[in-house]
């Protein structure tokens, strides 16, 4: 008797696209969908203010749609050295403590308004370990 196994192996590539997430049709926080977010992607967010610290992802891209004087961000954002090569674009920041934390991180902010922020060490932007801003 004679037994004959055959073994299959089947390789699946997942090749992920660029994508843009939308907040809030498709994320109700900014942070969900930078959260889902993967390098390459790119969060969109519709005029509004959203509360709450926004940590922000590597290579990625955050853009207020409508632009910085009707896409607010409540609260602050923070970028460490998961932040990487990101760009945040359109927004008004405000609220925080600072605006804007930077640590070992070269993050891109474009055509952003820093205004209303408080802190210790700088209100507006902090760096800490970052050789450009």
């Amino acid at each position: 008797m004679r037994l004959t196994i055959a073994a299959l192996s089947i390789f699946t590539v997942v090749v992920h696209g660029q994508q843009t997430l939308l907040v809030p049709a498709q994320y109700v926080t900014i942070q969900a969908a930078v959260s889902a977010a993967v390098t390459g992607d790119t969060v969109l967010v519709a005029p509004g203010v959203y509360g709450g610290v926004v940590s922000i992802c590597a290579g990625i891209t955050i853009e207020g749609s409508g632009g910085a004087e009707v896409t607010t961000i409540v609260g602050g954002m923070i970028c460490n050295s998961s932040s990487t090569q990101a760009l945040v674009r359109g927004f008004t920041i405000t609220g925080g403590s600072p605006g804007i934390y930077i640590e070992r991180s070269s993050p891109r902010f474009e055509n952003c308004i820093v205004t209303g922020n408080a802190g210790s060490d700088g209100g507006g932007v902090q760096c800490r370990s970052t050789s450009t801003f």
